[in-house]
């Protein structure tokens, strides 16, 4: 199914949590993490309490508005399930990424250990290209603390516009809440086993499958780390107004953070 409509060959690694090098999260990072739990609890919910005519918790203001006004009210508390909240959190693992590659780990444990909830399916999926005409999708664990192994090497080139449509597709097969958060660094590269394809055609392509995704109620969102970066106009043309944002590794916590509050607290 994550192969469907593919015009190129797909090439997927699924690495175990044994294989990967754990990052240790500084103080900063815990921060963070606790900050974002709070932000993305409030946009979830854990729990939603729903009024009914018989329960364990009474309601003492509904029951003294009951006998007030004679109307049936129900007067009791409860407790049912929030929404369920599905994210992919897709990660740039081409060459380009290696300098800031450190940081890019960081930001997914932050992101990993704000996410911890019940209610959340989480996803950890990285993608690059080391031959032309094929895409490499590297499958984590959704427990893994880490992402540099054996099999999950920084290296190739960004695939930019089917790592976007496979990483939608991960996870369009529920009702919950649908996001793919991308982190990455730059523009789209791809070459096919002709030539490589020119960096405009790739942006049209990328925005063809993000806007694909949205009809399906797929959200993407981009966090661009470092410094080269594309232009606000090109990463617009791809993502759509404020739907990215550059992430200086100087500030990558501070910066993350105030990116998810305006996305989904504004």
């Amino acid at each position: 199914y994550l192969k469907k409509d593919a015009k190129c060959q797909v090439n997927i690694t699924r690495v175990r949590r044994g294989e990967l090098t754990p990052v240790t999260l500084d103080v900063g990072g815990k921060r963070a993490a606790e900050t974002l739990h709070r932000i993305f609890q409030r946009v979830i919910g854990s729990t939603r309490m729903h009024l009914e005519e018989e329960g364990h918790v009474f309601n003492t203001d509904i029951y003294i508005q009951q006998r007030l006004s004679g109307q049936p009210l129900t007067p009791y508390f409860h407790s049912v399930a929030g929404h369920g909240f599905s994210l992919n959190l897709l990660v740039d693992m081409s060459s380009s990424m290696h300098d800031t590659w450190k940081s890019v780990e960081k930001l997914v444990a932050v992101l990993q250990r704000a996410l911890a909830f019940p209610l959340v399916k989480l996803h950890v999926t990285g993608f690059q290209q080391h031959e032309a005409g094929e895409v490499d999708i590297v499958i984590f664990p959704k427990d893994a603390r880490g992402l540099n192994g054996p099999r999950s090497r920084v290296g190739g080139q960004t695939p930019l516009h089917s790592a976007v449509r496979i990483a939608g597709r991960m996870i369009t097969d529920n009702r919950d809440d649908k996001h793919v958060f991308l982190i990455s660094d730059g523009f789209p590269a791809y070459s096919t086993k002709g030539a490589p394809i020119g960096t405009q055609t790739l942006i049209n392509w990328t925005r063809t499958s993000v806007e694909d995704l949205r009809k399906n109620q797929v959200k993407v969102c981009a966090f661009m780390i470092g410094n080269g970066t594309p232009s606000e106009e090109e990463m617009t043309e791809m993502f759509g107004p404020h739907n990215w944002k550059k992430i200086p590794t100087d500030a990558l916590y501070r910066e993350s953070l105030k990116f998810v509050t305006e996305k989904f607290l504004r």
